[in-house]
């Protein structure tokens, strides 16, 4: 879905990066100038950069997909440019500022 709306997309498994600590991961992804997508909430602690948060009882990847999709296509996009953590679920999307320590 994300690259075939021409998103650039770093696959964690894709990469061969599975099973790496979340501290790792944070920290290539904020060489890279990333953004965090996951279902894993322990990358708060460790991220300095944008993180969505995906936090559906139901994860089916339609149910998922529409979220993603209504999110991008919103103005809230613009938020991605600092570090915020972004939750998205079927309750609708929720930001949280986060701030460096």
């Amino acid at each position: 879905f994300l690259r075939a709306a021409d998103h650039e997309v770093v696959d964690v498994k894709e990469q061969g990066w599975h099973g790496r600590s979340d501290r790792l991961l944070a920290r290539i992804a904020e060489r890279r100038h990333c953004v965090i997508l996951t279902h894993d909430k322990d990358f708060l602690v460790h991220a300095n950069i944008p993180v969505i948060l995906l936090r559906f009882l139901d994860q089916r990847p339609s149910n998922v997909i529409r979220s993603l999709d209504q999110f991008l296509s919103s103005t809230f996009i613009r938020q991605l440019r600092r570090p915020i953590t972004i939750i998205l679920s079927e309750r609708g999307i929720r930001i949280h500022r986060r701030f460096s320590p």
